[in-house]
């Protein structure tokens, strides 16, 4: 079977006149030659750091171009390399497999990065590799796409490892840059009903999509998806109007995948309903995004009381409600005709929903922000930024065919909807799905059993995942993601210790959909989050009386369309041009690794001096015991503001406060002057304090 090389981006390599350094992912053995078959006029110098076939047959076959092979311990070819004696065009290198199973960045890169320093003034072109989805006429097709023509040269004062950091850094930026760019023409333009159907196509019917263990077990393929897709689907577009917003109160569990996704085919919006968030919340809810009607499981209601109160406040605020079980034993006869039409023409069946008419831009979610801070807003996401963010992740996180996710974040929360909705559908990976995080016994024994390999979770669930399993327990597993809040210290010292297994940091916000920036095993830094995800630009603006690091604002695709006030429920209020204000202080490193150090709302100004809060907490945590303290700021006459600590620890001294911080080197200053005891902290759904509810237990607001 002959293969068929599909070009995008030519122009970028033959219309260079200045020697370049062409850096690819490496696919197979064959890259080399589908490289020299695309670019037909130029000559090329492939240099190689392994190759397991006939050295002699890959040069023949590659003749007129230059092949170097760099073996452990061959100075010679290494300097031959550098030497440049070939007179070819441009030098090719393969620094990083983009699959986990081939090691990641190698140590070529090095050679690569000085060969571009030398010899081309760091000027880089990126390749990706990919294979098309389908075969045509008896012919294999694979893409590349030509990424942008770059060009970086280190610091003069970066030498020995940070050079070298730095240069893996950067090729490793470039190269996901290339594989974003390479899904942008294809991906980056479907919504998610074309998503579905498209990635149905690429992984088979019969790929297992989402599963779940209790209450009962359950396996949704991409056929079962598309069934309930087009049956739901269709029952919805006949009882609501294209674009409407419908309230989804819905558990972590393989059905609700269905329920979320029908809701797209039907070209209608789900707003995800947090039931653990309080009625005044939820009701807030539904009225800031106009919900129409809510649809709910009424296994749900029957097993979580906080829902059931919930669903009680809902109705009561005149809100319509409806079970899913009712409409799924209540199907007519043309939904269901709909449901064996659609598995069997999932393409031409679409075309005939409401979900055809659906753009880039359209509305696909509505998510509520946390609450930790004050009143929730609505976060409305198109369907672009959903896409976009899942392809951004999938550049940075290697996924193989057999792995197996394992999520019981809630899908109201912007983590667990793109890691346990959207992710798997895009990358074909199947998804067990758990109802709730809490059930830290019961967690680790299905993660054994089912032998999950990722999980994506919090630093405060994996901290009490660690404390409860056995050793062996999370043996199954080899990517283990955290993110929604700040990574432990001493949680990922324990992983590390109990379970030999490193706990890899992210960062994302609701209004990113929500992934910026994490962490993988050959590009890690602890206590960062990592480097940002390719088509994340940011920039970091300084903040007056902030010494260390500065306000984050952010672009790209996957930024949010805007805000929905509670008190102005029918305006969307529109990201302004400069970007979005996370809200946070970051720093970032020569080498591209941001760090969160704090939020501009958790400083106190005490005395004329910028306090972070969130460092005054960690630092206490670490010394009386994790998620014991909840450190706030009031008004002060004297002094502006000042630190009070609401702590579950008995007993705690003012002298042993200052002793601690002394420690950690934190400024007098900053000490907590007064303590108050608490019996429990509130959290939120996802691990987090909820700091307004601390504020009203201890009546300071």
């Amino acid at each position: 079977m002959a293969w068929r090389v599909l070009l995008s981006g030519a122009e970028r390599v033959n219309n260079l006149v200045d020697p370049a350094v062409i850096i690819a992912n490496r696919t197979s053995g064959q890259d080399a030659l589908w490289i020299a078959h695309a670019f037909r006029n130029k000559r090329f110098h492939f240099v190689l750091d392994h190759y397991r076939g006939d050295p002699h047959h890959l040069r023949r076959q590659l003749q007129p171009h230059t092949v170097s092979i760099i073996v452990p311990g061959d100075i010679d070819a290494v300097k031959k390399v550098l030497h440049n004696d070939t007179g070819c065009d441009h030098a090719v290198f393969f620094p990083a497999d983009m699959a986990r199973s081939s090691g990641g960045i190698g140590k070529i890169t090095t050679l690569a990065a000085r060969y571009a320093e030398k010899h081309c003034a760091g000027r880089y072109v990126p390749l990706h590799i990919s294979f098309a989805d389908h075969i045509a006429e008896n012919n294999k097709m694979v893409r590349i796409t030509a990424g942008s023509v770059t060009q970086r040269m280190p610091a003069t004062d970066l030498k020995g490892d940070s050079l070298r950091y730095w240069q893996e850094s950067n090729l490793r930026m470039m190269l996901e840059r290339a594989c974003l760019d390479a899904a942008e023409p294809l991906l980056m333009q479907m919504s998610l009903p074309q998503l579905v159907v498209a990635k149905a196509a690429r992984y088979g019917m019969r790929k297992l999509l989402f599963s779940q263990v209790i209450p009962e077990r359950r396996e949704i393929t991409y056929q079962t998806m598309l069934r309930g897709c087009f049956a739901l689907g269709s029952l919805l577009a006949n009882r609501y109007q294209f674009g409407q917003r419908i309230g989804l109160m819905l558990p972590t569990a393989a059905g609700s995948a269905v329920a979320f996704y029908a809701c797209q085919f039907a070209g209608l919006v789900p707003v995800m309903l947090n039931f653990g968030a309080g009625n005044a919340n939820i009701t807030s809810a539904c009225a800031t995004a106009n919900v129409a009607d809510v649809l709910t499981s009424r296994a749900l209601l029957e097993n979580f009381a906080a829902a059931h109160s919930a669903a009680e406040a809902i109705t009561s605020a005149k809100v319509g409600m409806h079970m899913l079980e009712d409409f799924r034993d209540n199907l007519p006869l043309s939904s269901k005709l709909a449901a064996v039409r659609g598995t069997l023409m999932p393409g031409l069946s679409l075309a005939g929903m409401p979900g055809s008419k659906l753009t880039p831009d359209s509305e696909a979610v509505v998510l509520f922000t946390s609450g930790s801070e004050g009143v929730p807003k609505g976060v409305v996401l198109t369907q672009r930024n959903l896409v976009a963010n899942a392809m951004q992740i999938l550049a940075r996180i290697p996924i193989d065919d057999d792995d197996l996710l394992f999520n019981s974040l809630p899908l109201f929360h912007s983590f667990g909807m793109i890691g346990g909705l959207v992710l798997p559908v895009a990358a074909g990976l199947s998804t067990l799905q758990f109802p709730s995080p809490l059930l830290y016994q019961q967690i680790p024994a299905i993660i054994r059993s089912e032998r999950a390999t990722i999980i994506f979770s919090t630093s405060t669930f994996l901290g009490q995942y660690g404390n409860s399993a056995h050793p062996t327990d999370f043996n199954s597993l080899r990517l283990i993601v955290a993110g929604g809040e700040q990574l432990k210290s001493a949680v990922r010292q324990a992983w590390l210790t109990k379970f030999g297994k490193r706990i890899l940091e992210g960062y994302g916000v609701t209004e990113t959909s929500p992934a910026i920036a994490v962490n993988v095993d050959d590009a890690n830094q602890d206590g960062s989050i990592g480097l940002p995800l390719p088509g994340v630009d940011y920039r970091i603006n300084q903040v007056d009386g902030v010494e260390t690091g500065g306000q984050l604002v952010l672009q790209g695709p996957n930024v949010m369309r805007g805000y929905l006030f509670a008190d102005r429920p029918d305006k969307i209020v529109t990201v302004p041009e400069s970007g979005h204000d996370t809200g946070d202080i970051a720093t970032v490193d020569p080498n591209g690794y941001l760090a969160i150090v704090g939020r501009i709302k958790r400083f106190a100004k005490v005395a004329g001096e910028m306090a972070p809060l969130g460092r005054i907490e960690e630092v206490l945590e670490e010394g009386l015991g994790d998620t014991t303290c909840v450190v706030l700021a009031i008004a002060d006459e004297r002094r502006g503001e000042k630190i009070i600590l609401a702590t579950t620890v008995p007993d705690v001294k003012s002298d042993q406060i200052v002793k601690l911080m002394q420690e950690a080197k934190l400024p007098e200053l900053w000490v907590p002057r007064t303590i108050i005891p608490i019996a429990d902290i509130p959290l939120l759904a996802t691990g987090k304090k909820d700091y307004p509810a601390v504020e009203r237990l201890l009546k300071l607001s």
